[in-house]
């Protein structure tokens, strides 16, 4: 039986939050410890970087297999859905669901839309656990997102085509975008062999499946009140 125990570095508003703002691209795991993370999550980046440098603490001193993961943008059924308090996606999909279902003529985001984020589905995600449990014994942190960029404003589109959403988008440029663009290499994922790039659920067949399941459970969703 293996007894391995993971330290799963994910996001919760933004993606790869853990590296530096000034860090080359795309991210490599090289460079999680190389500067100062974005201001917009500093001291939630810097919490989770000591993730890694406690996994590789007891590993050292106890013989601990600690394995450290790195996700992106993490989405899917039963994700959590409040508006303030979720990822960006989940929050995406419950405010066109409501203005479908309440025949609101206009729905809000923020900023401008052209912001790219990388999104993975979290049934993905799964399947990337087992199978790093199975085959890595790393040391250092594993990127295991998917690395395709999206723009909000597509995604806000590819939501709004799922739902039928037939009003208005606004864009509320007063306030943040967040930063531009992101980008993370899970190059040394696939070179280990047992995940390829077309192992990635594609992305319109993960919003849909989310957002069929918050429809057929919104009134038991986490975070709708």
């Amino acid at each position: 039986m293996d007894t391995r125990t993971f330290r799963i570095t994910d996001s919760r508003e933004l993606d790869t939050c853990i590296y530096p703002d000034n860090a080359n691209y795309p991210l490599t795991e090289e460079q999680i410890h190389n500067g100062e993370p974005h201001n917009s999550n500093f001291s939630y980046a810097y919490t989770k970087r000591m993730l890694d440098v406690m996994s590789r603490s007891y590993r050292k001193q106890y013989g601990c297999n600690f394995v450290t993961v790195v996700a992106n943008n993490l989405f899917g059924p039963n994700d959590q859905f409040d508006l303030e308090n979720s990822h960006v996606l989940p929050a995406i999909i419950r405010k066109i669901f409501e203005a479908k279902y309440n025949n609101m003529e206009e729905v809000e985001f923020w900023g401008d839309g052209e912001a790219l984020r990388e999104f993975s589905y979290s049934k993905d995600f799964a399947k990337l656990l087992l199978l790093t449990l199975e085959n890595y014994n790393g040391e250092y942190p594993l990127n295991v997102g998917n690395t395709e960029e999206y723009s909000i404003k597509n995604i806000v589109e590819m939501v709004c085509d799922i739902f039928d959403y037939k009003g208005k988008v606004n864009w509320n440029v007063s306030k943040p975008s967040g930063q531009f663009r992101k980008p993370s290499s899970n190059k040394k994922l696939l070179q280990l062999g047992w995940w390829k790039k077309e192992d990635y659920t594609p992305l319109l067949h993960a919003l849909k499946e989310t957002s069929e399941w918050l429809e057929k459970n919104y009134l038991r969703a986490r975070g709708i009140r």
